[in-house]
């Protein structure tokens, strides 16, 4: 039997441990980004705060085009010698 997620990126929101983990972030700092407004979130009720695991999966695939080019000597071309 196949799982629900096959592949897909998750759907909804997210917790913040769950956004902690997926960052590789401690608790402590995805709230102090929060606050800056460098991670978005939406408050569910008196207590609950989620981010959006859409944001999360953009933000891991930036990372990924980033480390991508690094790796191939940061994306600048060099002009030939004459």
């Amino acid at each position: 039997m196949k799982s629900k997620d096959s592949g897909n990126p998750k759907q909804g929101l997210c917790s913040i441990p769950e956004a902690a983990k997926f960052l590789s972030l401690s608790r402590a700092k995805v709230y102090q980004a929060m606050a800056a407004g460098e991670i978005p979130s939406k408050r569910i009720g008196a207590r609950s705060i989620r981010i959006p695991w859409a944001w999360l999966h953009a933000q891991a695939e930036v990372e990924f085009v980033k480390n991508e080019t690094a790796e191939k000597g940061g994306g600048e071309v060099e002009p030939e010698a004459k």
